[in-house]
């Protein structure tokens, strides 16, 4: 509210001219020019009134709003500042403070004194970390566990740290731990037995006819080792026009005789071609005793396989023949026991 200007002397002096001789021809008595003055009086402490009432309405607004002394730094109050603009301790809440107790066991964690919700137990004995929720701290229930990662390993057969361990840190388990004693244990009672066991001829063979049997040593005399060539006779018995025998090598090493050779046939027809080849020693052990096989060049004979004939002291040989009219070279190689050696 905008205020009466102030009633001055020269406000006075401009209403009733006071200092000033009076003037008939103003139609204006001094009365008259009084009664003015008293209006202007009534007008200016009007506005004065209304103004002061404003200021006093302003005022109690303000009062109403106003902090009452006995409501600062108190409860249900406002806080205060310090000389360094901020709160003082005093007049701050009590703070959550998170306290870790290292314990052992489970017992011990039920019995920590005056564990307050938020306080953390670090239990050595599982290397895990629980954290109080609620009171009291001595319900099991009343404490989390805190995970951790997974995928890590927490301990080694109940070991932390830096773990070294050596079988005696192991149980054994179904799967036992190797000692000489529990080997020999289980060997030497089955080597005991085996000697008794040996036949010769059937489990155990001879070496230059002399069984391994017994004691002593083998003696391989100079006349079962021996080697040589010779052009062996090769008769066509079945599907062949022509056989040229190229010199054969032979080993013999004790009583068993191994024969190299090859031979060029004149194939007739396709089919069976079946050829004997004679031997280098004239006798055999057994039919049973001689066997082998063949190749032919460029696959023109197949399927080549070697037999031997007690009875005359020879190796049969027969193969599939794949043409007609051309010549099968054929390498062949077999292996006997000599009955003369």
């Amino acid at each position: 509210m905008a205020r009466t200007p102030d009633i001055d002397e020269n406000y006075i002096n401009e209403v009733i001219k006071a200092t000033e001789a009076y003037d008939p021809a103003i139609n204006k008595t001094q009365g008259i020019k009084l009664r003015e003055l008293v209006n202007k009086i009534c007008i200016h402490f009007k506005g004065e009134d209304d103004y002061i009432f404003g200021l006093l309405s302003d005022l109690g607004q303000a009062l109403d709003n106003k902090i009452n002394d006995n409501e600062k730094g108190a409860n249900n109050g406002l806080a205060t500042l310090g000389a360094n603009g901020k709160v003082p301790n005093a007049q701050l809440p009590a703070l959550a403070i998170t306290d870790t107790f290292p314990v052992s066991s489970e017992v011990a964690m039920l019995a920590i004194s005056g564990a307050e919700k938020g306080d953390i137990a670090i239990r050595s004995d599982i290397n895990k970390s629980f954290i109080l929720t609620g009171s009291p701290a001595g319900v099991l229930a009343n404490w989390q566990e805190l995970l951790t990662p997974g995928g890590m390993v927490s301990s080694v057969n109940g070991l932390i740290g830096d773990v070294n361990l050596s079988t005696s840190d192991v149980a054994e388990g179904t799967n036992l731990y190797y000692t000489n004693a529990r080997v020999n244990g289980v060997v030497d009672p089955k080597l005991a037995t085996k000697q008794n066991t040996l036949v010769s001829e059937i489990n155990i063979k001879t070496i230059n006819n002399e069984s391994l049997l017994g004691s002593g040593n083998i003696s391989i005399r100079t006349g079962y080792t021996t080697s040589g060539t010779y052009t062996p006779t090769i008769t066509i018995i079945q599907n062949g026009t022509y056989v040229y025998p190229q010199e054969s090598t032979y080993t013999v090493v004790g009583s068993i005789v191994t024969v190299y050779g090859q031979f060029a046939l004149g194939l007739q027809n396709t089919g069976i071609s079946e050829l004997h080849i004679s031997l280098p020693h004239l006798t055999i052990s057994s039919s049973a005793d001689l066997y082998g096989h063949g190749s032919s060049v460029n696959g023109i004979a197949t399927d080549i396989g070697i037999s031997g004939a007690y009875t005359t002291g020879e190796a049969h040989l027969q193969m599939t023949s794949k043409v007609t009219g051309q010549t099968a070279t054929v390498f062949f190689s077999f292996q006997y026991r000599a009955a003369n050696l």
